[in-house]
């Protein structure tokens, strides 16, 4: 188990920065 879950969080860990980017960088840029 903790073999899947450090997996999962070397897979989010290199997922996250992009799409994170991404999603801030619109989120921030839409007027609100």
């Amino acid at each position: 188990m903790s073999d899947a879950k450090s997996e999962l969080g070397r897979n989010v860990a290199e997922y996250h920065p992009n799409v994170w980017g991404d999603y801030f960088l619109q989120y921030a840029s839409a007027p609100v």
